[in-house]
């Protein structure tokens, strides 16, 4: 299985989406800790397990997408009030983001937090599909010693 390559979108989306979420958590008065911050970016970072095991013994996974999820709806719905655009920027930086096996929190937490609650948007569901899909055969590729 050939792995695909961070490109510079996926680079563009992924700290458009990061910066995003810690500005909004500040600016609603409560800052992630360094550990959220830790895990947001685990995916990227040489102890990923090490953080992993040190957030699930203090936070439960699904609450933490909901959260980072409302800030991320909360920042796209701030941009929007002073730039139309700003919806479509957020869907298009998600979009991108969908094409990366290294951003599965990030990806998740965009999933829940952009899928508009008046009317169920296909696309996100299916991206999530296919991306854990992905994941599993990434992680079960590199158990079995396949891929460095």
């Amino acid at each position: 299985m050939s792995l695909p390559e961070t490109t510079p979108e996926i680079l563009e989306a992924r700290e458009f989406l990061r910066s995003r979420i810690l500005q909004q958590a500040k600016h609603e008065g409560h800052p992630l800790s360094q550990l959220e911050i830790d895990y947001l970016d685990s995916d990227h970072l040489p102890n990923e397990r090490e953080i992993m095991e040190r957030f699930e013994a203090e936070y439960e996974f699904q609450g933490f997408l909901e959260h980072i999820g409302g800030l991320l709806r909360r920042a796209r719905e701030m941009e929007s009030a002073a730039d139309p655009e700003a919806r479509k920027k957020y869907q298009e930086m998600a979009t991108r983001l969908s094409g990366s096996l290294d951003d599965f929190i990030l990806f998740s937490a965009a999933v829940m937090g952009l899928s508009e609650p008046k009317r169920f948007l296909l696309w996100p569901w299916v991206a999530a599909i296919l991306f854990l899909a992905a994941i599993a055969a990434y992680y079960s590729a590199k158990l079995e010693n396949l891929i460095p």
